[in-house]
């Protein structure tokens, strides 16, 4: 039994670690504050331990499961003021819904200093979404929108 758990635990995080989603459009203005995106996973910390505590339980019901999506973002400020991105501001626009981001341990609030960059990470629960169909991560505070389409 102790084999299958670790097989299950490989395929979860292999699974999880897929790139899910591909940039296809950046539209928008954000100012002196760059936006790019890095990737996505569809695996947390939390979603791996969830999916080891209870196997078989995921994806098992009548209804779709709910799916996690973190996107990764580098934000760079071009600007020569401090530069302010509110991460409980973003939204991920699917075909059927409009969800909100998902709070962690991370500051809600990020400062980016004149000159300097950083990464941060946006996580979303959605229902899942077809090959080829595509969502939107909304960056409300910025007027930005990255298109993503699931791959």
């Amino acid at each position: 039994m102790e084999r299958r758990a670790w097989l299950v635990t490989v395929l979860v995080l292999a699974a999880g670690c897929a790139a899910e989603f591909s940039e296809v459009k950046h539209s928008g203005s954000s100012g002196n504050l760059a936006i790019s995106y890095c990737g996505s996973t569809g695996a947390s910390a939390g979603s791996v331990i969830a999916a080891m505590d209870n196997p078989g339980s995921v994806d098992n019901g009548p209804l779709p499961a709910e799916r996690e999506l973190t996107i990764c973002l580098v934000a760079e400020n071009r600007g020569s003021k401090d530069a302010r991105l509110d991460r409980s501001h973003a939204h991920l626009q699917c075909p059927r819904e409009k969800q909100e981001w998902l709070p962690d341990r991370d500051p809600e609030v990020l400062t980016i200093a004149p000159g300097a960059s950083q990464k941060l990470h946006i996580t979303f629960r959605y229902a899942p979404v077809q090959r080829d169909e595509q969502v939107s991560l909304l960056l409300d505070d910025l007027h930005l929108a990255i298109t993503l389409r699931r791959n």
